[in-house]
């Protein structure tokens, strides 16, 4: 059952007014818009636009998604589990899966396309679709310019190019983090190695000035520093690369995050290999290996293999 059922987008923006000790006037002021406006928006008369509930949540320093998820609670938890298993589709490049199960959402009965949350999301999926199937960086990037401007344009200039020095003071959603990272994926495609770097810096110091609040976005931290460490090797800077990975590895706790440690594992062997020192990318490259195979990948684990002995020209796997 949608909790529309319960509580309405007016219900709850009378609630958060009153909590704040904000009168009609006093909102709609500092909202910009008529105090008629707030009143029948409370009463669900009628009901705001995408613009007025941006500026009435910000005033009442409350983010869209944090309002979706009171508004919209259970729903939203069992969209952000399918979500994240078309995002793993997406990321293994099993395309058919990923737009079967992208159309198959648009039928479950949680699905609702006024929540901004699951708009947007859908839009990140578009994105990674243009940008892995069909190459297509540019169709892509405006995908992910579009599904940020859902919840804000704070983080884009008028050129549409990432405001970096914002990103330590604001409130960023997880989907903006998402889209954040998904930009700088698309420009270290598209040659752009160096803007792409300094992107991925950025959120990290961002997620990591984070309170611990922001343990969903804090997620992402591990992938954003695996994204640098290998984009620092694709520009040779291999002593840099190291210490990314050493940064990133600290993040890799979980016994399901194999894999990235597996992919750390690896980045390690390439930067000592670009270091000259085989005897370390031997063993870090035969760390990766193991790490995958006894974790059953054993399809991963050849194709290490393979390009250890066919690109590098050592011998691991025994």
């Amino acid at each position: 059952m949608n909790n529309l059922d319960t509580i309405t987008k007016g219900q709850l923006i009378k609630e958060l007014r009153e909590a704040r000790g904000k009168s009609h006037k006093t909102l709609a002021e500092l909202a910009r818009c008529s105090k008629s406006t707030v009143i029948r928006i409370e009463k669900n008369i009628t009901q705001p636009s995408d613009y007025t509930l941006t500026n009435l949540l910000s005033v009442l320093s409350v983010t869209r998604e944090e309002f979706d998820a009171r508004l919209y609670g259970a729903d939203l938890k069992w969209f952000n589990e399918d979500f994240l298993r078309i995002w793993d589709a997406g990321y293994a490049e099993d395309f058919a899966t990923m737009e079967k199960m992208h159309e198959d959402l648009k039928c479950k009965p949680y699905y609702n396309p006024e929540i901004l949350a699951m708009k947007q999301a859908l839009l990140l999926c578009d994105s990674v679709i243009l940008r892995t199937r069909d190459k297509n960086y540019k169709a892509a990037l405006a995908t992910l310019h579009k599904a940020l401007k859902l919840t804000t344009s704070k983080l884009l200039t008028k050129k549409n190019t990432v405001r970096y020095e914002n990103l330590k003071n604001l409130v960023i959603t997880l989907n903006e983090y998402r889209i954040l990272k998904l930009i700088a994926n698309n420009m270290d495609d598209t040659g752009q190695q160096q803007q792409a770097i300094e992107l991925y810096q950025a959120i990290i110091v961002s997620l990591e000035n984070k309170p611990a609040s922001y343990e969903l976005q804090k997620r992402l931290l591990p992938t954003t520093y695996f994204n640098l460490s290998t984009t620092l090797l694709d520009e040779n800077e291999y002593s840099k690369s190291l210490e990314v990975t050493e940064c990133g590895l600290k993040f890799c706790s979980s016994v399901n995050e194999f894999k990235l440690n597996g992919e750390f594992f690896w980045n390690k062997g390439r930067a000592y290999f670009g270091l000259k020192d085989i005897a370390q990318a031997t063993l870090w490259f035969q760390h990766s290996y193991n790490t995958v195979a006894n974790n059953g990948k054993h399809d991963i684990a050849e194709y290490l293999k393979n390009v250890s002995q066919e690109k590098y020209g050592i011998t691991i796997g025994h």
